[in-house]
């Protein structure tokens, strides 16, 4: 339990940080970021959450190993930020899986593509799901990785761009928008 009244970063490079428990839980109204920075894994198991935190994977530092999010069993996103950078210079993207049960409850997903061309870029990948997953948002240049699961999107009711590459790999996965009650199907129709 962290008592804090200013902002602060926890970065894992080399090493996991697992969270089995409640997860994160902000009473303070601190701003939280957690960096999986290079071979750094930040691991939510069992039913923790990610609350509303900022969670970073991908380390800018070049020739550094990808940081993974990683939401296994039954944990969720909350309504976390989550960023999968992509790689600069040598160094490797940052990914963020969703396993198991695990969902992604009204989380900003962010995906983003290298600096450079021969970079791989930020991916959210859902394929070792058991079903499919809901987020919140998703946007960026990234890539996400369905498999055969559908990927449902739009209940943080945020307007967002996602102009990357969504792949099924031809298992039958697919994107879906959700609509709340503050939008109606014709509102994303041009």
């Amino acid at each position: 339990m962290f008592t804090s009244f200013v902002s602060f970063n926890i970065s894992v490079s080399g090493s996991e940080l697992t969270i089995s428990g409640t997860g994160v839980t902000d009473n303070s109204g601190t701003f939280q970021t957690f960096v999986a920075g290079d071979a750094g894994q930040i691991i939510f198991n069992n039913a923790s959450t990610a609350g509303d935190a900022t969670i970073i994977g991908g380390d800018l530092n070049p020739g550094t190993i990808s940081g993974k999010i990683i939401f296994n069993d039954s944990s969720t996103a909350g309504s976390a930020i989550l960023i999968a950078r992509g790689g600069d210079y040598g160094a490797d993207s940052g990914n963020i899986l969703f396993n198991g049960a695990s969902t992604g409850g009204t989380a900003r997903v962010e995906v983003f593509s290298g600096i450079t061309s021969n970079t791989l870029p930020g991916f959210l990948d859902i394929r070792g799901h058991q079903s499919g997953v809901t987020i919140g948002s998703i946007e960026g240049n990234g890539f996400i990785y369905l498999g055969a699961n559908n990927l449902t999107v739009g209940t943080n009711d945020i307007d967002t761009t996602f102009y990357g590459v969504i792949a099924n790999f031809g298992q039958g996965g697919s994107l879906c928008k959700a609509t709340t009650a503050s939008r109606t199907p014709s509102d994303y129709i041009s």
